[in-house]
């Protein structure tokens, strides 16, 4: 096994691991979560045991459900108290910086971390 499957397997765990803690610190059972996000029992379960990866998909359902951070399924423990992501309509909050209109589509309340973001240019006549 070559350094990048052992680190791949190692973090694939990990993650399954959090996703396991956080359903159960939530008090879900794999038959509850599942009816939550829409996914199979059998999936969930493979997911905890990393028999099977993650979409970023799954991540941000599983953290919405689980009312959790998503960082915090992928191992950011620093702020427990830091609330779950929040996906904006494509029109919130949208401001003009040079030019640009630009709007969050994505983040935590207050992070100065990096967020998706749309920007629209308009075209010069």
């Amino acid at each position: 096994m070559s350094p990048g499957q052992l680190v791949s397997g190692t973090v694939l765990m990990s993650i399954g691991e959090r996703l396991r803690a956080a359903r159960e610190r939530a008090g879900y059972t794999l038959e509850e979560l599942a009816a939550l996000t829409g996914l199979s029992k059998a999936h969930l379960s493979r997911l905890e045991s990393a028999e099977r990866q993650p979409s970023i998909a799954a991540l941000l359902t599983f953290a919405s459900a689980l009312r959790v951070p998503v960082g915090r399924l992928l191992g950011d423990e620093a702020d427990e108290t830091a609330p779950p992501m929040a996906v904006y309509s494509p029109h919130a909050l949208p401001h003009e910086v040079a030019g640009l209109h630009v709007a969050p589509c994505s983040g935590y309340t207050g992070s100065g971390a990096l967020e998706a973001l749309r920007m629209t240019i308009s075209a010069r006549p």
